[in-house]
């Protein structure tokens, strides 16, 4: 997913085998080398995907992957919408 993805929004889960989001900050900054103005960190998936919408940019595709807990996290108050015309070839 690295050379696809160019913002992360990494968050904490209500989980104790879970992560950390500062964890997982650290670890994409450093072990995979990127660019540290690119990562972010949440108390919870939907804070996250509610900041991930307030950055994109309308074209923009949000992709968001991991544990049930974080999908689950994010679809507990429905599918996000941009609103944008999809784009084709």
């Amino acid at each position: 997913m690295l050379p696809l993805v160019t913002h992360w929004h990494v968050c904490d889960l209500p989980s104790p085998r879970a992560a950390r989001a500062q964890d997982l900050e650290q670890q994409l900054k450093s072990l995979l080398g990127v660019d540290p103005l690119q990562v972010f960190s949440h108390d919870s998936p939907a804070q996250a995907m509610a900041v991930a919408q307030e950055k994109a940019d309308p074209a923009d595709r949000i992709v968001v992957f991991g544990s049930f807990l974080t999908v689950g996290g994010v679809m507990e108050f429905g599918l996000p919408n941009l609103n944008a015309p999809h784009l084709s070839n």
